[in-house]
């Protein structure tokens, strides 16, 4: 896989930026699976948009834009469609920050089908409870559809995935930290025995140099 991208930004106003930006990207899987067709492709994304840093309470991105994903085999499914990506952080005191964010993208799946289209939202709030310690709660929606994915009864498969994770952090300095993490994953599926639910408790940590 090789990418290559450019990107333009002009002041608009104070404090927002207009942008324009341009990625390619060459996708090749030297293994394949016999008698499938190459899952090879060229992808092309074309974003217009903004960016903005407001009295460092806010700040953000939105791209709104064009995908075009080619494969090489004709066999496969072409997507040409509207793509976005958007992120926005508000921090309205200093200790406490909340996020939002969303993205839609044709993306190339694990397995199954041509090619599926991703949609996610997530929310997130960090707050420093004391100095160091502090809580990060993210919750996040994810809707992939698939193309080109049908199980032995011809039905297509999509999925939903509904992400929650809890932390509690202490943090030593900007490069040691040791936390708790819950993460619960829901996760519905069209396809039979591909739906599940997971709990996952761990002890993590990072040392950064």
């Amino acid at each position: 896989m090789w990418a290559a991208g450019v990107s333009f930004s002009s002041a608009w106003r104070q404090g927002v930026n207009a942008t324009l930006s341009y990625e390619h990207e060459r996708k090749t899987y030297p293994f394949q699976r016999e008698g499938s067709p190459s899952q090879d492709s060229f992808n092309h994304l074309v974003y217009a948009g903004l960016d903005w840093d407001i009295a460092q309470k806010t700040e953000g991105y939105l791209k709104l834009g064009v995908q075009d994903k080619n494969f090489l085999d004709s066999q496969r499914e072409d997507f040409t469609g509207f793509s976005w990506a958007t992120g926005i952080k508000w921090t309205p005191v200093r200790h406490s920050t909340i996020s939002l964010n969303s993205s839609q993208i044709a993306k190339d799946p694990d397995q199954d089908g041509d090619y599926l289209k991703q949609t996610i939202f997530t929310v997130g709030w960090q707050h420093y409870w004391i100095a160091h310690l502090y809580s990060q709660l993210n919750v996040g929606y994810t809707i992939d559809k698939y193309t080109g994915a049908f199980d032995v009864n011809g039905v297509l498969r999509d999925e939903n995935l509904l992400n929650t994770s809890v932390k509690l952090a202490y943090k030593f300095n900007r490069n040691i930290e040791i936390g708790v993490l819950y993460t619960h994953n829901d996760k519905s599926s069209s396809w039979n025995n591909y739906q599940y639910n997971q709990n996952l408790y761990l002890i993590n940590g990072k040392l950064e140099f």
